[in-house]
């Protein structure tokens, strides 16, 4: 099973937390084959990312540089221009032809060969959708985000064969060159990959931003309704079914009180980075923010 993150140095410690759940929760008969596209991180950070190798689990860490992407980095979301590096995945990792791409502010509770063992051989990708919209960021020029077919581009199972066999990596680059873009690269590949993609189940890449008080808020019947999830009787149902938590928005290491705090921080504790000082606000205070 071949797995791909990114980072550059300000997101090398959440990627290690990630990183480290992925590992610790994997099933002992399975292999993780794991890539990190190292954006100018620091050799004391690139020590802590190897130091996670364990028995069949292999870590690569290969040296990127998003100034290939100067020039493309404005954006309306408060991402590094970094994330571009995803439309250079299947550059990067020439000799492989199915990869899951993970976001750094992830935490990975199950193991996830099943899921990796989808057919995507007609597809770009598999890939969740990105969910309901009680409103669209951007304006007219950012309708397509209201789409129920728009999808969250920090779990993503691609196939790089394909993607490399149709020039897809040209594509988006120019897509994101020339059209209006309000996320650094997710309209992109929303675009892009229009119809070619496989939409995998809420499990696969719970995100934040459903469920937070501070963002929009959907209900258990709303959430059902939009992914055809099979029956749960409470959102705790739900909740115990979720093999990648998904902290879009508000991070569990900037805020305290957040949703699912509690197992970031665990596997935070539990991590080469364990020792790193966390000063972290209260998401009420931002909520409550008023000038002055």
């Amino acid at each position: 099973m071949n797995i791909v993150y990114l980072c550059d140095n300000n997101y090398a410690m959440p990627t290690i937390v990630s990183m480290n759940s992925l590992i610790l929760n994997k099933n002992e008969t399975s292999y993780y084959n794991i890539y990190v596209l190292c954006d100018n991180v620091s050799d004391e950070n690139i020590k802590k990312i190897q130091s996670l190798k364990r028995e069949k689990t292999i870590i690569n860490v290969i040296s990127v540089d998003s100034n290939m992407y100067n020039g493309l980095e404005k954006s309306y979301s408060n991402v590094s221009k970094s994330a571009l590096l995803k439309f250079s995945i299947a550059d990067y990792l020439s000799e492989i032809d199915k990869v899951l791409y993970l976001d750094g502010d992830t935490i990975i509770l199950k193991d996830l060969t099943n899921m990796y063992n989808i057919d995507i051989s007609n597809n770009y990708a598999a890939v969740v959708k990105d969910g309901p919209k009680d409103k669209i960021a951007g304006g007219k020029k950012h309708s397509y985000y209201g789409e129920n077919t728009y999808f969250n581009s920090g779990m993503m199972l691609l196939n790089l064969s394909k993607i490399r066999q149709e020039g897809i990596t040209k594509k988006l680059i120019e897509f994101r060159l020339n059209e209006y873009n309000y996320f650094m690269d997710q309209d992109a590949f929303n675009i892009i990959f229009k119809e070619k993609v496989t939409y995998l189940g809420l499990e696969y890449d719970f995100m934040l931003h459903l469920i937070s008080y501070i963002n929009s808020s959907f209900s258990l019947e709303q959430l059902t309704k939009f992914y055809n999830l099979k029956p749960y009787n409470s959102i705790d149902d739900l909740f115990d079914n979720i093999s990648i938590i998904h902290y879009t928005f508000d991070k569990p290491w900037k805020f305290f009180d957040i949703p699912f705090n509690e197992i970031w921080m665990y596997y935070f504790r539990n991590s080469p980075v364990h020792d790193l000082v966390l000063i972290r606000n209260s998401i009420m205070t931002k909520m409550y923010k008023t000038k002055t």
